[in-house]
């Protein structure tokens, strides 16, 4: 979980995944608020930057310690709560019924969304999903989700050569 300054979200969000049973590494890309003292205070995993990295740099710290770890699949979340934990089985099993090595969630799959998004984001969200959708042949309604799992092999892709900008 790549968190920057998400000091107001994170309690809520971790309290949903611990909640669940899964394991949980948060990243704190140099946070300038209180993020990892909030995480500090939930069972999980706390890897802190020294500077923001953004979260291409988080992403592949946390990918890295999954590999290290032994970990056969990582599941991206983000921080800022627009994500509900409860999804994540849901994206297990679609990763396992089709065997693929990357499934993205999508914020816009069901009519109520949680967080508001500008006009011109939402128009730039919409062309990178349509020249997704274009490019692998695929329905891609949210390109860019922080909602993912990843898995080996592509997941030792991502530790090593996700890039951090």
């Amino acid at each position: 979980m790549p968190a920057y300054n998400e000091e107001k979200s994170l309690s809520e969000v971790l309290s949903g995944i611990v909640e669940s049973g899964f394991q949980c590494v948060v990243v704190d890309d140099g946070s300038t608020d209180g993020t990892s003292k909030v995480a500090r205070q939930f069972p999980v995993e706390l890897l802190r930057l020294p500077v923001n990295l953004g979260v291409g740099g988080a992403l592949r710290l946390g990918f890295k310690f999954a590999v290290v770890n032994g970990f056969d699949a990582a599941i991206q979340f983000d921080a800022d709560g627009q994500h509900e934990h409860i999804e994540i089985n849901q994206l297990l099993c679609k990763a396992n019924a089709c065997g693929a090595d990357l499934v993205v969630g999508s914020r816009f799959r069901s009519s109520e969304i949680k967080h508001e998004i500008s006009v011109s984001r939402r128009i730039a969200m919409r062309v990178l999903a349509v020249i997704a959708t274009w490019y692998t042949d695929t329905s891609i309604t949210d390109s860019t989700s922080g909602f993912r799992l990843v898995r080996r092999p592509l997941l030792d892709e991502f530790a090593n050569h996700l890039p951090t900008h």
